[in-house]
């Protein structure tokens, strides 16, 4: 039988998607690693491992290996965690994939309070603008948790368990200031005399309004501006740089000071939904699952509040 170290230590470089990360994970050199993997090889008579300059991929025995490595110490983990809630403890590692907009804006505000909650829990984010990124990262144990923001999320993988945890509310806004210095907005035509906010060219942002404003996709804005950052939109928002769409939960306060103005409030206005997601091999996961339903009781008090 192949040594269990050699094992978990391939297990953690597949996990981690390279040596580098792996070396910090198991305080190890990347030489060390190297003749781990190695042995691990010439045990199994296989290659694992396709190594090339900036090249890391797991052949088709590595990906076998690991789905095996995933069931013996993922049950590990679950069987630890267990045991920590025996003796009421939530501590340890764990990481939560998240959506740019929601983690800029909103997670990582969050995790002050957690931290609060449970002093022994390390919360690692990840924040990425592409689902299906943050899917595989889940699906490959990268990650413990996901955020998603979908307007209709299928699901495609069986051991993928989604809880929907709301509908987060997007509209178009402008700070006082800047309609005081530019002009009022009362009809779609009134946007082409405006600078608009958005996070690249192909105006993601504005496409989630599609379903709902119609003939705004036909109009040409006087002038549009590109920044690749959920806060950094709304800090020029509030600054009075254009016009931009933002979740209505991010800027609550804002509107409450008067900071800014909702725009075509009953044209550009549309929902999109929000889902925690996780692999049903952790469900046993003490840590998981207490996590888990912290982030679904924040979530639901965060949407149910009028816009």
């Amino acid at each position: 039988m192949e040594n269990l170290n050699h094992l978990y230590t391939f297990y953690i470089v597949a996990r981690s998607g390279g040596f580098t990360k792996a070396a910090k994970t198991l305080h190890l050199t990347q030489s060390a690693i190297s003749h781990s993997l190695r042995t691990l090889e010439e045990g199994m008579e296989t290659k694992l491992i396709d190594r090339g300059k900036g090249i890391f991929q797991l052949t088709k025995s590595g990906k076998l290996l690991l789905q095996t490595c995933q069931n013996i110490f993922g049950d590990y983990d679950i069987c630890k965690e267990q045991i920590r809630q025996l003796e009421d403890r939530i501590e340890g590692d764990i990481t939560i994939g998240c959506h740019v907009h929601i983690g800029t804006l909103w997670m990582a505000k969050q995790l002050p309070k957690l931290k609060r909650l449970y002093p022994n829990l390390r919360v690692h984010l990840s924040l990425n603008a592409e689902n299906q990124f943050l899917i595989d990262e889940l699906l490959a144990f990268k990650t413990d948790l996901v955020l998603i923001m979908e307007q209709f999320l299928s699901p495609k993988h069986h051991n993928v368990v989604i809880e929907k945890a709301g509908d987060a509310t997007f509209l178009m806004f402008a700070s006082p200031q800047y309609i005081k210095r530019t002009s009022h907005i009362n009809t779609i035509k009134d946007l082409t005399k405006h600078t608009y906010l958005d996070w690249n060219d192909s105006y993601p942002l504005l496409n989630l309004l599609k379903h709902d404003l119609g003939p705004l996709q036909l109009i040409k804005f006087k002038e549009a501006i590109f920044m690749n950052n959920s806060l950094a939109i709304k800090n020029a928002v509030l600054g009075g740089l254009g016009i931009g769409i933002l979740p209505y939960y991010s800027i609550k306060e804002e509107l409450k000071r008067g900071q800014l103005t909702k725009i075509l409030p009953k044209t550009a206005k549309t929902s999109v939904n929000v889902y925690l997601c996780s692999m049903s091999e952790r469900a046993g996961s003490v840590k998981l699952q207490t996590v888990k339903k912290y982030f679904l009781a924040e979530l639901k008090k965060l949407f149910s509040a009028a816009i």
